[in-house]
C-alpha cells in the first residue's frame, strides 16, 4: 500500500486544535474511555497523542512510578505536546500505530482518541497494539462514525443532483463510507486476536449561528478540510458556498446544529 504523506501541522494549527479542536469536538470522544482508565498501569502508549491533552490526563492519574509515550504521526502536533507537556514521566514521539517500535508485551494499556480515522492500515496498526500489549491487558480506541456530518453531506448530495453530476455524486458517497459502522470497529478488532470486545457509542451535535458560519468555523475547516478537497476534486470553496445556501434555506438563515457520532473500541489481549 502506497504510504499517505504525512501531515505536519504549523504552531498556529496546532494551537488551534490544543485551543478550540480538543475542547468542543475531541473531548466527546475521549469521555468513552477516560471514566475507565485504570489506575494500577504501569506502562501506557497513546497511539494518537495529538497534542497531548489525553497523555496528560491519563498520567495524572497513574502512579508515581508509571510512564506514559505519546506517539503521532503528526510531527506539528507532537512538538506542540512536548512544548505543553506539564508531566516529566511523559515522552512524545512521532510515528505511526502501524509500525510500533516497541518490543513485544512492552504495554500495560494503549489508548488512541480519534486515532482510527488516522490509521492508513486498520488491521496493521491492531495487530502492531496487539503485539506490544501485555497479556490481560487492554485497550481502547476512538472513531468518528458512519453517519457524522451527514446534513453536511445531505447538501453536497443535492448539489450533485441538481448538476446531474455523477462523478461528484460518487465522491460524496465514498466520502460517507471512510466512517466506519460499529460492526467494523468490532471487526478489526476480533480479526487483530483482542477478545471481549465491545463497542459503545455516543452522538453529539456541534452548533453553530449559521450555515456560512460552520463552513467557517475553523474546527469544521480543521476537522474537515481533506475531505471537502477530496469531495470537490480539489477546489472546495464553490460547493462549500451552494451547500452553505441550502442549508441557510432549510434553517431560515438562523443556528445550526451538525450530528456527529463517535464510538469506543475496546478489547484484551489474551
Amino acid at each position: 500500500m502506497a504510504q499517505r504523506k504525512r501531515r505536519r501541522s504549523s504552531q498556529a494549527q496546532a494551537a488551534l486544535v490544543q485551543n478550540l479542536v480538543v475542547p468542543r469536538y475531541e473531548a466527546h470522544f475521549s469521555s468513552l474511555f477516560l471514566p475507565s482508565i485504570p489506575n494500577d498501569v504501569i506502562t501506557v502508549l497513546d497511539v494518537s497523542c495529538g497534542t497531548g491533552h489525553i497523555s496528560e490526563r491519563i498520567a495524572a492519574t497513574l502512579p508515581p512510578h508509571a510512564s506514559l509515550i505519546g506517539l503521532d504521526p503528526d510531527a506539528g502536533l507532537v512538538e506542540e505536546a512536548d512544548r505543553n507537556r506539564k508531566d516529566a514521566r511523559i515522552q512524545y514521539l512521532v510515528g505511526a500505530a502501524e509500525h510500533l517500535e516497541f518490543e513485544d508485551e512492552s504495554f500495560d494499556l494503549v489508548v488512541g482518541n480519534l486515532a482510527v480515522p488516522t490509521f492508513e492500515d486498520a488491521p496493521r496498526a491492531m495487530r502492531e497494539i496487539r503485539r506490544v500489549l501485555r497479556p490481560g491487558c487492554v485497550f481502547f480506541l476512538t472513531s468518528q462514525l458512519e453517519g457524522s456530518w451527514i446534513e453536511l453531506f445531505d447538501m453536497f448530495d443535492e448539489s450533485a443532483v441538481r448538476r446531474t453530476n455523477r462523478t461528484l455524486r460518487t465522491r460524496v458517497h465514498a466520502e460517507r463510507a471512510r466512517d466506519p459502522g460499529p460492526d467494523v470497529l468490532r471487526s478489526i478488532a476480533r480479526d487483530a486476536g483482542f477478545l471481549s470486545v465491545q463497542v459503545e457509542e455516543t452522538s453529539f451535535p456541534l452548533t453553530f449561528e449559521s450555515a456560512h458560519s460552520m463552513i467557517e468555523n475553523p474546527l469544521v475547516q480543521h476537522v474537515c478540510k481533506e475531505r471537502f478537497v477530496r469531495i470537490s476534486d480539489g477546489d472546495p470553496e464553490p460547493l462549500l458556498a451552494e451547500a452553505a445556501r441550502s442549508l441557510d434555506t432549510y434553517a431560515g438563515g438562523g443556528p445550526i446544529a451538525v450530528s456527529i457520532h463517535a464510538g469506543m473500541v475496546t478489547g484484551v489481549k489474551a
